[in-house]
């Protein structure tokens, strides 16, 4: 599987229009943890699968 590196993720953050609190909200974590894979200060292995799947089809519908 592709690795993501932070520059990938600001890419696709960027193409989707995806702002990092929705990220934050997608994956189940805060906006600074987001920030900090951005940033290349975390390694998101835990969500590398999600972050994929976010850059590919978008974050998920909210259920209202």
């Amino acid at each position: 599987m592709k690795k993501l590196t932070p520059t990938d993720i600001k890419v696709m953050l960027l193409k989707k229009g995806i702002k990092q609190k929705d990220l934050a909200e997608a994956l189940g974590v805060t906006e600074s943890y987001v920030s900090q894979i951005i940033k290349g200060k975390r390694v998101a292995k835990k969500y590398r699968d999600k972050l994929i799947e976010i850059a590919t089809k978008g974050l998920p519908k909210k259920k209202k």
